[in-house]
């Protein structure tokens, strides 16, 4: 009898919880999610020297403006690419720059029935204490926002970080879309 093989974002989703049990404190989940990115062996430096092309175009001062004239590469890539997050329920809305170095955005995703019945499969699987699914899709955004932070900070030259400034969900046909509204800057 053969395993049945998850899709890449549901495999994610049960290697973090078997591994962290999608613990925050400590980044214990943090650093599961670099280590997820950078198991993309050829994915995770290609975002790099795509990025690298594009911020080329720009002076050391307009990283904001970089960031919002690249918004797919920026997060839709990164978050496909880096987390299997599928790029057509991924929206970035009213991308923003109110400075040179202050960007912001609205993100939404739309998590399906099925990838929300699957987060609550594997948070009774591991027997994870305390965490609810919609904390787990919260999280992941999150935290795969607050990544980007140091990897434009190596182009930028100066502390950056990626912040939740507001976080929403709604039930909708088919799944329950998480929004979150969030804010960059120089830190």
């Amino acid at each position: 009898m053969t395993k049945k093989t998850l899709p890449p974002f549901k495999s994610m989703i049960d290697r973090l919880a078997r591994t962290t049990q999608f613990k925050t404190f400590g980044d214990v989940l943090r650093n599961a999610m670099v280590a997820e990115y950078k198991r993309k062996r050829k994915g995770y430096p290609a975002f790099i020297r795509a990025f690298k092309r594009k911020w080329g175009g720009y002076n050391a001062n307009q990283i904001a403006k970089c960031i919002k004239d690249n918004t797919d590469l920026v997060f839709k890539t990164w978050f496909s690419g880096m987390f299997y997050f599928d790029p057509k329920r991924l929206q970035i809305l009213e991308p923003n720059t109110r400075s040179d170095v202050d960007f912001n955005a609205k993100f939404h995703y739309l998590f399906t029935e099925d990838e929300v019945r699957f987060i609550e499969a594997v948070i009774d699987k591991y027997k994870v204490q305390s965490v609810k699914p919609l904390v787990v899709m919260n999280q992941l955004i999150i935290t795969g926002l607050r990544l980007l932070g140091p990897i434009i900070q190596e182009f930028f030259t100066r502390p950056y970080d990626f912040q939740p400034e507001n976080v929403q969900d709604e039930d909708v046909p088919g799944g329950k879309l998480v929004k979150i509204f969030f804010s960059s800057r120089e830190a």
